[in-house]
């Protein structure tokens, strides 16, 4: 996508490994680039309504993601 977004934290760089190809760009585009949904869905061609739905069940995964690391579910 022409960015290059370096992330620090491990287990947040670990994290987003479990995520498909799609749903990381979606999550870095929006959280990083500061790109909207709006912004992000013309770069994929879909809607806005689509892009945040899948921007919000990316960040749930991570979350489990992050829990499961962290405590060990």
């Amino acid at each position: 996508m022409g960015y290059e977004i370096g992330i620090i934290d491990g287990d947040l760089a670990q994290a987003l490994r479990g995520l498909p190809d799609k749903k990381i760009q979606i999550v870095l585009l929006y959280y990083f680039a500061g790109l909207s949904d709006r912004e992000i869905g013309e770069i994929y061609g879909t809607g806005r309504s689509t892009i945040c739905d899948q921007r919000n069940n990316a960040v749930k995964k991570l979350r489990l993601l992050m829990d499961e690391m962290h405590y060990g579910k």
